[in-house]
Order: C-alpha cells, then sequence, then structure tokens
C-alpha cells in the first residue's frame, strides 16, 4: 500500500486535537477549577467577570487611596452591584458594592469581634452609640450621619461578623471574615440588595 501524506497528517492532527482536548478539560477541572466555576456564576446571575486588575469604579476613594494601593483580584460587575476581592499587601479583603440612592460622609459599622478589619485602614472618627457596641462599633466623618446609620434597620439587617461602609452614592460590605466562593457570593448579593433597600436618605449637609 502506497504511503499517504495526506492520510499520516490527517491523522496526526487528529491525535494532536485529541491531545489537546483532554488537557484542556483537564485543566477545567484541576489548575483552572476555580475560574470556570466563578465564571459560569457570575453568568447565571447576569454579571461579567472583568478580567482588568483596574480597581471598580464603584470603590470608593477612601478605600483605593489605603497603603499599599490595592488590586482587584476577582471583580465581577452588573453595573449596579460588584463583587470584588481586593489585595492590599499581604491582606486579602472581600467586598460588595452597591449603588445607593443618597450621599453620604464616611460611615461606617465596624464588626467588634474582628481583630482587624478594613475599616481600620481608613482614618475614620470613632463615634457612641445608644445601642450595645457588642456586634458593631461606629465610625465615621459626621456625627449626625453617623446616628442616623446607627438608628437605620442596616444594623439589625447586618450579620456581626460584616462591615458596612456608606460614602458618596455607594453602599460597602466587607465580608472579608468569609469565603469569596459562589455560595457566599449569592448571599451577599441578596444581602447588598436588601440592605440598599433601607440605606436612609440623608445629603452631606446632615
Amino acid at each position: 500500500m502506497q504511503f499517504s501524506w495526506f492520510t499520516f497528517l490527517g491523522l496526526a492532527a487528529l491525535v494532536l486535537a485529541a491531545f489537546a482536548m483532554t488537557a484542556f478539560l483537564s485543566s477545567r477541572y484541576t489548575s483552572w477549577r476555580r475560574h470556570f466555576v466563578m465564571r459560569d456564576f457570575a453568568a447565571s446571575r447576569g454579571m461579567k467577570l472583568v478580567r482588568s486588575k483596574a480597581l471598580p469604579e464603584l470603590l470608593p476613594a477612601r478605600i483605593t487611596g489605603i497603603t499599599p494601593r490595592p488590586g482587584a483580584r476577582w471583580h465581577f460587575s452588573d453595573g449596579t452591584l460588584s463583587l470584588v476581592r481586593l489585595q492590599s499587601g499581604s491582606d486579602t479583603f472581600n467586598v460588595v458594592l452597591v449603588k445607593i440612592a443618597s450621599d453620604w460622609p464616611a460611615t461606617a459599622l465596624r464588626p467588634s469581634a474582628q481583630a482587624y478589619s478594613l475599616f481600620d485602614k481608613l482614618e475614620l472618627f470613632s463615634y457612641p452609640s445608644s445601642y450595645s457596641t457588642l456586634r458593631f462599633t461606629l465610625h465615621g466623618l459626621d456625627p449626625p450621619a453617623a446616628r442616623t446609620l446607627s438608628d437605620s434597620p442596616c444594623r439589625g439587617l447586618l450579620p456581626a461578623d460584616l462591615g458596612l461602609l456608606l460614602e458618596g452614592t455607594v453602599m460597602l460590605i466587607d465580608f472579608s471574615s468569609r469565603p469569596f466562593d459562589p455560595i457566599e457570593l449569592g448571599r451577599m448579593i441578596a444581602l447588598g440588595r436588601q440592605l440598599a433597600g433601607v440605606v436612609p436618605v440623608i445629603s452631606q449637609t446632615a
């Protein structure tokens, strides 16, 4: 039988394609498994995986200015809500960013049980609260705004291991105490939308 280069090259191409597909499927469920799981999660929620390491536009300037300057390891967004895993030096922070209808001076509820928090990097004053500090401590730049947040439904709805920052027209939830995985991200999306619906309307002149 006469040797055929056409047949040989065709068979070689099939073998190489089979090896390439096997390598791809293997990496999908091993070294690249997390990437595909997170990408599928974002798609199921109508969100986009932002591949750029640039910081989200929703991120408050007070957070972008922390030292060392943070970068985005993971960033999912649908335009009004973003899920971001920030890296600042050796510190990793998980945050939810949601647009709100008001304009707040920087005001925060810091989880009391956390030995270290993202909010410790911010230059905010500490304020007394009419409520117990067992769950949260109150911080901010404007006393009336701090009292408004402390008296709002946000305090009751926010789990004790999470932090809340309102600045400008953005609400930030710090969930660094929890994993950055699809189950927890789904919970944070629901919580973020719930809290955004009860944030009091306030102006910077409050």
